[in-house]
């Protein structure tokens, strides 16, 4: 499925960013941020991460987003209050004026006033439920659809990035991405394939070996350039890029660059 896009788009790499880690590196696609300037520097970071991502931009500009993930409930990262007028309401409570009883009560609410930042969030950790997810999710027109496949890094932590295990870990993910790309239209739809991070042989990453630094950049569809080159591709530079192509702005704190050089973009368009 990867050499089908390859052969069809773009045939690249991009640079992780250090620490890398998942969740870092998940803020980093979503947002445009890497984990020096996010905060989020390890895969124990818990709470909702207040910076513009890619689901805000769209949301705000009315297009409907979706994620699917048999890995991570990654949604969890990126919960936002449920409405500004009623987190003011919240803000405003008293919570020590109160007795015990209210107190706990209030808290509860308060805990509970939150949304996730897609229109569709759905977590499916049994074999084959994130393609069944996200072409469900297709379907009911997501815009922008958000996949993370887990059985690569599965397999890499248990066996090492040289081992057989990974090699079918690999052949399992790519069959997976064509049976979701089997829903997808690449004369209307576009798709863009990274991972958050590589495997050392041993099995393990963090660091900043080439081999965990240096991931897969595969695009194709709609808007992208057939046979393009990418110049010192980051992840950082996802967002921006899945923007442009959705004809939304990028999201605000984000510090990577539109990867105009994929685009199918007039010279002004592009400068």
């Amino acid at each position: 499925a990867l050499d089908r896009l390859r052969g069809l788009g773009v045939d690249g790499h991009a640079r992780s960013h250090y620490p890398s880690w998942s969740r870092p590196n998940y803020v980093s696609i979503l947002t445009g941020v890497p984990p020096q300037a996010s905060g989020v520097r390890t895969n124990r970071h818990y709470t909702p991460v207040a910076l513009d991502t890619l689901m805000d931009r769209a949301q705000a500009a009315r297009v409907r987003s979706a994620s699917a993930s048999d890995n991570s409930p990654l949604p969890a990262l990126f919960l936002r209050p449920i409405d500004p007028a009623r987190q003011a309401e919240l803000d405003a409570l008293d919570i020590d004026a109160m007795d015990d009883r209210e107190s706990e009560a209030a808290r509860a609410v308060v805990d509970m006033e939150v949304r996730a930042p897609f229109d569709d969030s759905r977590y499916a950790p049994w074999p084959g439920g994130v393609v069944e997810a996200a072409r469900a999710q297709l379907a009911a027109g997501a815009e922008l659809q958000v996949v993370l496949i887990g059985v690569v890094d599965d397999a890499g932590h248990a066996e090492g990035a040289d081992s057989d295990e990974y090699r079918a870990a690999v052949v399992s993910a790519d069959r997976m991405i064509g049976r979701i790309l089997a829903a997808t239209d690449l004369a209307t739809d576009a798709v863009i394939v990274v991972a958050d991070h590589g495997h050392t042989d041993a099995g393990g990453h963090g660091g900043v070996e080439p081999e965990v630094m240096a991931v897969p950049m595969v695009a194709a569809g709609a808007g992208v350039r057939r046979g393009a080159t990418v110049a010192d591709a980051r992840l950082i530079d996802v967002a921006p890029t899945v923007a442009a192509l959705l004809a939304i702005p990028a999201p605000g704190h984000g510090l990577g660059r539109t990867l105009t050089e994929l685009l199918t973009l007039t010279p002004a368009a592009a400068a």
